[in-house]
């Protein structure tokens, strides 16, 4: 697109007045009454913001508020050229409506088609891309002191509008209350215990004066009823707490989920999808440590309380109640503590009539079936919903259930030992239910096994079946068959339906009870069912392109992965299946992409594991190979990462046919990592092979394409070819807008190289704007982007705004133990300025922490006479 602004000599005169108002009347008179009202509504930036956030709520589809908030970064450089407009014209209202006006008539219009509406936004990002900014407005008119003023003011603007000097934690505080993140619906069929919820609320009571911390265990065997409890509680109380919060505590992929679920509802961070679990973890610590609302924070089934540590809130305010079979973890917390003991044998014949027949007659009866099931309300509950379901009375079942119950109790010894006695009295209900349910009823409990019994979303089965080829699969691709057969487990209370959420819970006990019986090639034939359920449902990785669109969705299958991975390795005996592998590369790959990088090394490893053992050498390995080969380049293990990025070459050249994209990306990533190596010349090498095969082949996405020609451009960017350089990296960010955050970070690097600092510092803005955008306020390449612009507006003699960059990209290295390299570099970086500034003892706590970080890193001792070029060095040449 040619450049809008016309050549002029230096000394010119800038445009008057007149000609803006020539423009704006010749504009105005091609439009209607209506299209003229519609857009002199919008009187500014401020206003197309608002409108824009209309137009997006009123869109139910996930993609529409996506593509809408991609036109930000046109947003941003349409601002400055309203700026520029502004200083010639004195900021005529009308001519600010016009340009902001049309835009949200523009997208308002075409907001009904997605596909229309993101060809609208390539447009206008193609043009924001091309529409001249202050500095070459500053060139063409020396000496014009109120354009100067307004370029260093439109700087400083953009600079605070990237870096968070708000405190994020304080956004909830003008959140609309209440609040309240709890997984699971209302216990409506809970009966009794009002003691025990007496003497919670005794201890919890926000204004009970009691001295703090308000801490309180409910503890006791397994199916007592601890949780139950807990949420009578929590739905008793939802008015006594503005903000409730329920976690389920026993593993560390449920804690993280289940904060970042937190963090979402109370919108901390820039963006709530893309936040980092441990950031969201942090944000909401932060939020209870600040926040004078009174909550009520529940920990559901805690194991193991070094686990839960890192998420303990280090404040005296607001209320914890914990459930947990430990009694040792009250002390260990200094709480106060209830056993919850099971129901004796009235209250426990009276709880299951009134579940079920309300009839005096059955009395005896209930009695001695509770007296069988040791008053344990998870087996009382288990059988109210079998009678409920079965259409059976009291007495029935209590002839059927006397028949099997010497033959289970033997049963049950083998299956419980690790466990209480007493939960050995639930086997007998729970197996004469399993005996009588419908063959996809009870397949569906045998899958939910293998399962994260908490928080499992129904999207699992039934997007999980719709791409499945299994026959044993096909009764949840009718949305009838799914519901009658969910609907048989919940009548049950084999498991629990959130029909709000849409999510399934299910007690461990239960889990335990249905494979009980299952001989190992039923164990084996699950195990598979189940690995392909959810290997479907888990959203794809297309080579070369990320996964963010869908960070949500995998972020609540995550959980789950991890339990299945635990069972393959627990249970020995269990074969891999190929649909396992591949389930594991992918949440691998998304795991990277998070920035989780030991997390998706320790999955990646998992997946090679089974391919040394079972598919040597196959497309699967190559796969495998390739994640393990980029968290190796971010961890910068790169000698690791080239071996692994060379044996995906060699497997993929062997098995794929001559030209085949995936060799290509395979090249790709080799020249990536040497590159890194400063082996230039081979990377060089490596990057041809991929673009001459990705021309070659006429399948190739033109996305593809520009990631080689990117890729090229930054090894030609080292070996001083800047020009070509410069010209690879245009193209690229022409081609592939999607991932424009890449190629506009490096051709910042080329602009820098040929001492162009504004240009640099305008595509590096940009980079870092859309890396917020896309990836988050707290991802690693986010933090490598405000490192940058720190850098760069050091140079621009702008300390100040370089601080506060640094310390953003500070705050996310330093909670990423991985990124150790990055993390020197800006400790020391931000030393070097905060010398400058006078504030010598921060100054030399940053220098010192970078110093041990160094030595750690190299092994050597701290250098006499350093620079930051030895702590640049440190990082892959990519983040530099």
């Amino acid at each position: 697109m040619a450049n809008p602004l016309p050549r002029l000599q230096s000394g010119l005169k800038p445009p008057t007045r007149e000609p803006w108002s020539l423009a704006l009347h010749n504009a105005t008179k091609r439009l209607d009454e209506q299209d003229c009202a519609q857009i002199f509504l919008v009187r500014g930036v401020e206003d197309l913001v608002r409108a824009l956030a209309q137009i997006q709520s009123q869109k139910q589809g996930k993609p529409m508020p996506r593509l809408i908030s991609r036109i930000e970064p046109f947003i941003a450089v349409m601002k400055s050229f309203s700026e520029i407009i502004s200083v010639f014209v004195s900021s005529d209202p009308a001519i600010a409506a016009l340009i902001w006006g049309s835009i949200k008539v523009l997208i308002e219009l075409t907001s009904r088609s997605v596909e229309t509406l993101e060809k609208l936004i390539d447009v206008l990002n193609d043009i924001g891309a091309h529409l001249p900014r202050f500095e070459l407005y500053a060139q063409l008119f020396p000496g014009q002191e109120r354009l100067e003023t307004a370029l260093d003011e439109h700087r400083h603007q953009e600079i605070l509008s990237l870096v968070n000097t708000k405190d994020r934690s304080d956004s909830m505080h003008l959140k609309e209350l209440p609040c309240h993140f709890i997984r699971y619906s209302e216990p409506s069929s809970f009966k009794g215990r009002t003691n025990v919820l007496r003497e919670v609320f005794e201890h919890l009571n926000p204004v009970n004066g009691n001295a703090p911390p308000k801490r309180f265990v409910l503890t006791g065997p397994g199916g007592v009823g601890k949780t139950q409890i807990a949420l009578r509680y929590a739905y008793d109380h939802l008015e006594t707490y503005p903000a409730i919060f329920w976690i389920s505590a026993e593993t560390e992929a449920r804690l993280l989920q289940d904060f970042q679920g937190i963090a979402v509802i109370l919108s901390l961070g820039q963006s709530t999808e893309s936040i980092r679990p441990e950031r969201a973890r942090d944000l909401t610590l932060q939020w209870l440590r600040k926040t004078d609302i009174p909550w009520l924070l529940i920990f559901d089934n805690v194991e193991d309380f070094g686990l839960l540590q890192p998420y303990w809130p280090k404040t005296s305010k607001g209320s914890l109640l914990l459930t947990s079979r430990y009694p040792i973890l009250a002390k260990s917390i200094n709480a106060c503590a209830r056993l919850v003991e099971p129901f004796d044998q009235v209250e426990g014949a009276r709880l299951l009539l009134s579940l079920t027949t309300n009839d005096e007659r059955d009395f005896d009866h209930a009695r001695e079936i509770s007296e069988r099931l040791g008053g344990l309300a998870l087996g009382l509950a288990h059988v109210a919903g079998f009678i409920r379901e079965t259409n059976c009375d009291i007495q029935e079942f209590h002839k059927i259930y006397y028949k099997r119950c010497d033959q289970i109790e033997v049963n049950s010894v083998e299956t419980y030992q690790a466990v209480f006695q007493y939960e050995r009295s639930l086997s007998t209900a729970w197996d004469l239910s399993l005996a009588t349910l419908g063959p996809e009823s009870r397949l569906l409990l045998d899958l939910i096994f293998f399962y994260d019994p908490d928080a499992i979303p129904e999207s699992l089965f039934q997007n999980g079946a719709e791409l499945s080829k299994q026959v044993d699969l096909k009764f949840l691709k009718s949305r009838s068959k799914y519901l009658t057969t969910i609907s048989t487990l919940n009548q049950r209370s084999l498991l629990q339906r959130n029909t709000t959420s849409r999510f399934i819970s299910i007690h461990r006990l239960v889990q335990l009870e249905a494979c009980r019986s299952w001989s190992r090639d039923t164990h084996q034939n699950r195990y598979e069912l189940a690995a392909s359920l959810l290997a479907n449902a888990f959203p794809p990785h297309h080579s070369g392109q990320p996964m963010n669109e869908s960070w949500t969705d995998c972020a609540t299958l995550v959980p789950h992965v991890f339990t299945i991975a635990h069972h393959f390795e627990t249970d020995d005996f269990l074969r891999p299946s190929t649909d396992f592998v591949d389930l594991l590369t992918r949440c691998g790959w998304y795991l990277y992409e998070r920035g989780l990088h030991s997390k998706s090394m320790s999955i990646l490893e998992l997946a090679e594991r089974i391919c040394l053992q079972n598919y040597q050498d196959s497309l699967l390995l190559a796969d495998v190979y390739t994640g393990l080969a980029c968290n190796c380049k971010n961890l910068n293990r790169l000698v690791a990462g080239e071996k692994y990025a060379l044996r995906t070459i060699q497997i993929r050249v062997r098995e794929l046919p001559e030209g085949h994209i995936k060799i290509a990306n395979g090249w790709s990533d080799y020249g990536l990592i040497i590159n890194c190596l400063d082996k230039m010349e081979e990377a060089v090498y490596a990057h041809s092979q991929a673009i001459t095969i990705k021309k070659a082949n006429k399948d190739c996405p033109p996305a593809l394409l520009a990631q080689s020609y990117a890729s090229l451009g930054r090894v030609l960017t080292r070996l001083g070819q800047l020009e070509e350089a410069g010209s690879l990296l245009e193209e690229a960010n022409r081609i592939n807008e999607k991932r424009n955050y890449i190629y506009l970070y490096h051709l910042g690097n080329v602009r820098l190289a040929e001492g162009n600092l504004n240009d640099s510092m305008n595509l590096h803005v940009q980079a870092l704007r859309v890396r917020k955008e896309i990836l988050g306020q707290d991802a690693h390449y986010t933090g490598l982007s405000f490192h940058k612009v720190g850098v760069l507006r050091q140079m621009q003699a702008a300390p100040t705004e370089a601080i506060a960059l640094l310390k953003e990209a500070l705050i996310i290295f330093d909670a990423i133990p991985e990124l150790e390299a990055d993390l020197a570099r800006t400790s020391y970086k931000l030393g070097e300025l905060l010398s400058q500034c006078g504030d010598e003892e921060a100054a030399s706590q940053h220098k010192d922490k970078a110093r041990t970080i160094r030595s750690k890193l190299t092994g050597s001792a701290w250098l006499q006479d350093e620079t930051y070029d030895d702590y640049d060095s440190l990082t892959a040449f990519d983040n530099r």
